[in-house]
Protein backbone atom coordinates (compact mmCIF):
# COMPACT_ATOMS: atom_id res chain seq x y z
CA UNK A 1 0.00 0.00 0.00
CA UNK A 2 1.10 3.66 -0.70
CA UNK A 3 -0.68 6.77 -0.12
CA UNK A 4 -0.44 10.43 -1.14
CA UNK A 5 -0.77 12.22 2.38
CA UNK A 6 -1.05 15.64 2.78
CA UNK A 7 -2.01 17.72 5.74
CA UNK A 8 -3.26 21.26 6.15
CA UNK A 9 -4.48 23.57 8.72
CA UNK A 10 -5.77 27.18 9.60
CA UNK A 11 -6.56 29.03 12.66
CA UNK A 12 -9.78 30.58 12.75
CA UNK A 13 -10.02 34.01 11.41
CA UNK A 14 -9.11 37.06 14.05
CA UNK A 15 -6.74 34.59 16.28
CA UNK A 16 -3.38 34.10 16.64
CA UNK A 17 -1.60 31.02 15.25
CA UNK A 18 -0.78 29.60 18.77
CA UNK A 19 -4.21 29.73 19.39
CA UNK A 20 -4.89 27.31 17.18
CA UNK A 21 -6.68 24.61 19.18
CA UNK A 22 -6.97 21.46 16.51
CA UNK A 23 -4.00 18.94 16.82
CA UNK A 24 -3.51 15.98 13.66
CA UNK A 25 -1.20 13.39 13.65
CA UNK A 26 0.83 12.87 11.73
CA UNK A 27 2.25 15.43 10.11
CA UNK A 28 3.84 14.06 7.22
CA UNK A 29 3.83 10.29 5.85
CA UNK A 30 6.35 9.05 3.16
CA UNK A 31 5.89 7.53 -0.08
CA UNK A 32 7.42 3.73 0.81
CA UNK A 33 5.22 0.91 0.64
CA UNK A 34 3.63 0.17 4.23
CA UNK A 35 0.87 -2.06 5.50
CA UNK A 36 -0.19 0.36 8.00
CA UNK A 37 -1.19 3.39 8.21
CA UNK A 38 -2.95 5.11 11.48
CA UNK A 39 -4.00 9.33 11.43
CA UNK A 40 -5.97 11.19 13.75
CA UNK A 41 -7.79 14.25 14.31
CA UNK A 42 -8.65 16.24 17.58
CA UNK A 43 -10.79 19.29 17.78
CA UNK A 44 -10.00 20.39 21.32
CA UNK A 45 -13.20 22.69 23.04
CA UNK A 46 -12.59 26.35 23.03
CA UNK A 47 -13.99 26.53 26.11
CA UNK A 48 -11.75 24.38 28.44
CA UNK A 49 -8.87 25.46 29.77
CA UNK A 50 -5.69 23.77 27.96
CA UNK A 51 -7.42 21.78 25.33
CA UNK A 52 -4.60 22.32 22.81
CA UNK A 53 -2.45 20.51 24.68
CA UNK A 54 -5.19 17.75 25.46
CA UNK A 55 -6.10 17.67 21.56
CA UNK A 56 -2.23 16.87 20.48
CA UNK A 57 -1.71 14.04 23.09
CA UNK A 58 -4.58 12.20 21.57
CA UNK A 59 -3.78 12.53 18.00
CA UNK A 60 -0.06 11.30 19.04
CA UNK A 61 -1.48 8.53 20.72
CA UNK A 62 -3.66 7.22 18.29
CA UNK A 63 -1.74 7.73 15.74
CA UNK A 64 1.92 6.32 17.50
CA UNK A 65 -0.30 3.11 18.30
CA UNK A 66 -0.34 4.07 22.17
CA UNK A 67 -4.13 4.63 21.97
CA UNK A 68 -6.29 1.98 20.82
CA UNK A 69 -10.03 0.99 19.54
CA UNK A 70 -12.54 0.17 20.81
CA UNK A 71 -12.27 1.22 23.91
CA UNK A 72 -10.24 4.10 24.42
CA UNK A 73 -9.57 2.44 27.67
CA UNK A 74 -5.85 4.20 27.53
CA UNK A 75 -7.70 7.64 28.31
CA UNK A 76 -7.49 7.79 32.47
CA UNK A 77 -3.32 7.69 31.89
CA UNK A 78 -3.51 9.95 28.98
CA UNK A 79 -5.48 12.24 31.28
CA UNK A 80 -3.02 12.33 33.91
CA UNK A 81 -0.08 13.12 31.54
CA UNK A 82 -2.12 16.24 30.42
CA UNK A 83 -2.85 17.06 34.29
CA UNK A 84 1.24 17.38 34.66
CA UNK A 85 1.64 19.08 31.34
CA UNK A 86 -0.48 21.31 32.59
CA UNK A 87 0.77 21.72 36.06
CA UNK A 88 4.21 22.63 34.19
CA UNK A 89 2.50 25.24 32.14
CA UNK A 90 0.81 26.75 35.10
CA UNK A 91 4.27 27.04 36.89
CA UNK A 92 5.54 28.61 33.57
CA UNK A 93 2.82 31.16 33.87
CA UNK A 94 2.38 32.57 37.10
CA UNK A 95 0.52 35.73 36.24
CA UNK A 96 -2.63 33.89 34.59
CA UNK A 97 -2.78 30.94 36.96
CA UNK A 98 -5.66 32.81 38.81
CA UNK A 99 -8.31 32.15 36.35
CA UNK A 100 -6.79 29.42 34.45
CA UNK A 101 -5.89 26.95 37.63
CA UNK A 102 -9.52 27.08 38.61
CA UNK A 103 -10.46 25.96 34.49
CA UNK A 104 -7.50 23.47 34.48
CA UNK A 105 -9.34 21.67 37.38
CA UNK A 106 -12.36 21.08 35.40
CA UNK A 107 -10.31 19.19 32.64
CA UNK A 108 -10.04 20.12 28.68
CA UNK A 109 -12.48 18.42 26.53
CA UNK A 110 -11.91 17.79 22.56
CA UNK A 111 -13.54 15.31 19.59
CA UNK A 112 -11.42 12.69 18.20
CA UNK A 113 -11.10 10.74 15.21
CA UNK A 114 -8.72 7.88 14.26
CA UNK A 115 -8.37 6.37 11.15
CA UNK A 116 -6.08 3.09 10.79
CA UNK A 117 -5.98 2.04 7.12
CA UNK A 118 -4.48 -1.20 6.49
CA UNK A 119 -3.66 -3.90 3.82
CA UNK A 120 -5.22 -7.27 2.58
CA UNK A 121 -2.61 -10.22 2.93
CA UNK A 122 -1.35 -10.58 -0.95
CA UNK A 123 -3.04 -7.95 -2.29
CA UNK A 124 -1.59 -4.28 -2.90
CA UNK A 125 -4.96 -2.40 -4.57
CA UNK A 126 -7.04 -2.99 -1.65
CA UNK A 127 -7.14 -3.45 2.03
CA UNK A 128 -9.50 -2.28 5.28
CA UNK A 129 -9.88 -0.01 7.20
CA UNK A 130 -11.47 1.18 11.24
CA UNK A 131 -12.30 4.19 12.49
CA UNK A 132 -12.94 5.49 16.08
CA UNK A 133 -14.62 8.79 16.85
CA UNK A 134 -16.65 10.67 19.47
CA UNK A 135 -17.84 13.90 18.99
CA UNK A 136 -18.32 16.02 15.03
CA UNK A 137 -14.53 15.25 13.83
CA UNK A 138 -15.05 13.20 10.66
CA UNK A 139 -13.59 11.08 7.34
CA UNK A 140 -15.20 10.96 3.81
CA UNK A 141 -14.06 8.37 1.74
CA UNK A 142 -14.41 9.08 -2.50
CA UNK A 143 -14.30 6.26 -4.73
CA UNK A 144 -14.69 7.68 -8.42
CA UNK A 145 -15.88 11.18 -7.73
CA UNK A 146 -18.29 9.96 -5.45
CA UNK A 147 -19.04 9.52 -1.67
CA UNK A 148 -18.97 6.38 -0.17
CA UNK A 149 -19.06 6.84 3.06
CA UNK A 150 -19.01 10.08 5.20
CA UNK A 151 -18.21 8.81 9.46
CA UNK A 152 -19.71 9.43 12.18
CA UNK A 153 -21.90 12.08 11.27
CA UNK A 154 -23.54 11.09 8.06
CA UNK A 155 -25.24 14.89 7.20
CA UNK A 156 -24.52 18.40 7.73
CA UNK A 157 -27.72 18.47 9.57
CA UNK A 158 -25.92 15.94 11.77
CA UNK A 159 -24.02 18.43 13.70
CA UNK A 160 -25.07 20.24 16.25
CA UNK A 161 -23.80 23.03 19.23
CA UNK A 162 -22.76 20.69 21.80
CA UNK A 163 -21.16 18.10 20.96
CA UNK A 164 -20.03 14.65 23.20
CA UNK A 165 -16.26 14.95 23.48
CA UNK A 166 -13.76 13.10 25.50
CA UNK A 167 -12.69 14.56 28.77
CA UNK A 168 -9.18 14.63 29.85
CA UNK A 169 -10.45 14.06 33.72
CA UNK A 170 -12.98 10.93 32.95
CA UNK A 171 -15.22 10.46 36.27
CA UNK A 172 -17.90 7.44 36.81
CA UNK A 173 -20.39 10.55 36.17
CA UNK A 174 -19.32 10.61 32.21
CA UNK A 175 -20.70 8.64 29.93
CA UNK A 176 -18.69 9.14 27.26
CA UNK A 177 -17.69 5.14 26.56
CA UNK A 178 -21.21 4.97 25.36
CA UNK A 179 -21.14 7.40 22.75
CA UNK A 180 -17.71 6.41 21.19
CA UNK A 181 -18.65 5.34 17.32
CA UNK A 182 -16.80 2.49 15.39
CA UNK A 183 -16.63 2.32 11.67
CA UNK A 184 -14.81 -0.86 9.51
CA UNK A 185 -14.58 -1.22 5.85
CA UNK A 186 -12.96 -1.32 2.81
CA UNK A 187 -10.76 0.67 0.88
CA UNK A 188 -9.17 0.28 -3.50
CA UNK A 189 -6.81 1.53 -5.30
CA UNK A 190 -7.50 4.76 -6.14
CA UNK A 191 -9.86 5.73 -2.74
CA UNK A 192 -9.64 8.93 -1.25
CA UNK A 193 -9.71 9.62 2.46
CA UNK A 194 -10.84 13.53 3.92
CA UNK A 195 -10.27 13.06 7.61
CA UNK A 196 -11.72 16.71 8.75
CA UNK A 197 -12.23 18.84 12.08
CA UNK A 198 -16.16 20.24 12.30
CA UNK A 199 -16.45 23.29 10.45
CA UNK A 200 -14.72 21.83 7.21
CA UNK A 201 -16.67 18.41 7.81
CA UNK A 202 -20.00 20.01 8.07
CA UNK A 203 -19.10 22.17 4.47
CA UNK A 204 -18.00 19.02 2.68
CA UNK A 205 -21.63 17.40 3.89
CA UNK A 206 -23.86 19.67 3.01
CA UNK A 207 -22.03 20.57 -0.10
CA UNK A 208 -22.13 17.33 -1.56
CA UNK A 209 -25.76 17.04 -0.09
CA UNK A 210 -26.60 19.98 -2.88
CA UNK A 211 -24.99 17.42 -5.78
CA UNK A 212 -21.51 19.37 -5.93
CA UNK A 213 -18.58 17.87 -5.10
CA UNK A 214 -16.98 19.59 -3.05
CA UNK A 215 -13.46 17.28 -2.54
CA UNK A 216 -12.44 18.98 -5.76
CA UNK A 217 -12.16 22.17 -4.68
CA UNK A 218 -9.97 20.79 -2.06
CA UNK A 219 -8.06 18.58 -3.83
CA UNK A 220 -6.65 21.70 -6.31
CA UNK A 221 -4.09 22.42 -3.07
CA UNK A 222 -3.09 19.06 -2.80
CA UNK A 223 -0.73 19.78 -5.55
CA UNK A 224 -0.09 23.26 -4.13
CA UNK A 225 1.82 25.19 -1.67
CA UNK A 226 -0.96 25.10 1.82
CA UNK A 227 -0.82 29.09 1.38
CA UNK A 228 -3.32 28.50 -1.22
CA UNK A 229 -5.90 26.40 0.91
CA UNK A 230 -5.23 29.05 3.72
CA UNK A 231 -6.42 31.95 1.45
CA UNK A 232 -9.01 29.84 0.09
CA UNK A 233 -10.69 28.74 3.28
CA UNK A 234 -10.77 32.74 4.36
CA UNK A 235 -13.07 33.38 1.10
CA UNK A 236 -15.38 30.45 2.68
CA UNK A 237 -15.47 32.02 6.08
CA UNK A 238 -18.22 32.92 7.69
CA UNK A 239 -20.20 32.84 5.12
CA UNK A 240 -20.05 29.37 3.42
CA UNK A 241 -17.65 27.77 6.25
CA UNK A 242 -17.97 28.28 10.26
CA UNK A 243 -15.21 30.60 11.74
CA UNK A 244 -13.51 27.89 13.34
CA UNK A 245 -9.77 26.46 13.27
CA UNK A 246 -10.06 24.25 10.15
CA UNK A 247 -8.00 20.84 9.79
CA UNK A 248 -7.95 18.63 7.21
CA UNK A 249 -6.10 15.38 6.28
CA UNK A 250 -6.01 13.97 2.69
CA UNK A 251 -5.09 10.65 2.01
CA UNK A 252 -5.24 8.75 -1.75
CA UNK A 253 -4.14 5.39 -1.23
CA UNK A 254 -2.80 3.58 -4.14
Amino acid sequence: MRVDFAAFWLHKDGAEPSQYEDAFAPACVDDRPRTRLRCAVADGATESAYSRIWARQLVSEFASGRLTAPDLTELPLLGRRWARSVAQALARNESAAWYLEPKAADGAFAALIGLELTNVAHADDRGAYTAVALGDSCFVQVREDRPLRAFPLGSSAAFSARPILLPSRPTAADNFAGAISHDAGQWQSGDTFYVMSDALACWFLSVAERGERPWRAIDQFARADRSGFRKWIRLQQPTALKNDDVTLLRIVVR
